[in-house]
């Protein structure tokens, strides 16, 4: 049962991050303004006054990625007083080349993201990437493995769902660049509405499957001011979403709360966390050599 519980909220925590991704695309005929400005005050004693919410992601700058280069993050679940929960998450990342995908220059980004219990192996996933110069995302192509129980499967998508699928991977935490960040200013503020479809592991006796279903979100992403973390310069963003599962079993609206920190130079991702109704759930940040 724990095992069924652990995959359950993986995927929960990836959906989160598909649903800001795509919003756009569905709001882009719409003008999402709010009633009042919100005075806003971040650590360096600016004062920041909201204004409406976008409703085109308009980069104002490009990714600075190197050959050569790693990030290495650690995912940390909360614990409940009395709970004996020794899992964790160890993400790491390696720019390994430049190279051509359909004629167009791309880095090659390759992902190795690893789940723990007690110290043994419970899950991996090989994620790589193509990035191209612009920051635009090309193809994803993810193996995720599970050895205690011999199973594993692929996904592979190109083209108009795969800034979805990296958008979702860094809104969990779970992927250190996605194209909106390169869109961050201290206005920013993003909203969405839609229903997309989702395959993930589910686990029934003992028996291993992939499930395809349709879930909707709606969410609020804002910049709320900046802060310095381990020396960095980073946007402080806030996303505040509703989940539900669409079709014969729908579901009940779930509200999460998310808090990310940017890197203003570089546009990856520093640290987060992750909230239930203002209870802490897990936790990213990025080891730093």
């Amino acid at each position: 049962m724990e095992f069924k519980k652990q995959a359950i909220i993986t995927v929960f925590i990836l959906l989160i991050g598909i649903v800001i991704a795509t919003a756009f695309v569905y709001y882009s005929n719409e003008e999402n303004t709010i009633k009042e400005n919100t005075v806003i005050r971040d650590d360096e004693s600016n004062y920041l006054i909201s204004g409406e919410y976008i409703t085109k992601l308009e980069p104002n700058t490009i990714p600075s990625f190197k050959t050569g280069e790693k990030w290495v993050y650690q995912y940390t679940k909360y614990t409940s007083p009395g709970e004996n929960n020794q899992d964790y998450r160890v993400y790491e990342y390696f720019v390994k080349s430049v190279e051509r995908f359909n004629k167009t220059e791309c880095f090659l980004i390759i992902g190795n993201h690893t789940t723990y219990s007690t110290s043994l192996v419970r899950n991996n996933a090989l994620v790589e990437t193509c990035i191209d110069r612009g920051g635009t995302i090309l193809y994803v192509d993810t193996n995720e493995s599970y050895p205690q129980h011999s199973f594993s499967f692929n996904t592979y998508e190109e083209g108009g769902n795969t800034s979805n699928m990296i958008t979702a991977y860094s809104f969990s935490g779970s992927f250190f660049y996605a194209p909106w960040m390169l869109s961050l200013t201290k206005e920013f503020k993003w909203r969405g509405d839609f229903d997309f479809p989702s395959s993930h592991f589910i686990q029934s006796d003992d028996k291993y499957d992939v499930k395809k279903e349709i879930y909707n979100f709606k969410y609020d992403v804002s910049v709320i001011g900046t802060e310095i973390i381990n020396n960095i310069k980073c946007f402080k963003v806030q996303v505040d979403a509703k989940i539900m599962k669409r079709g014969k079993e729908e579901s009940m609206p779930n509200s999460i709360k998310l808090t990310l920190w940017i890197d203003v130079d570089k546009r990856i991702v520093v640290k987060g966390r992750m909230y239930h109704e203002n209870l802490p759930l897990a936790e990213i940040k990025r080891i730093f050599p």
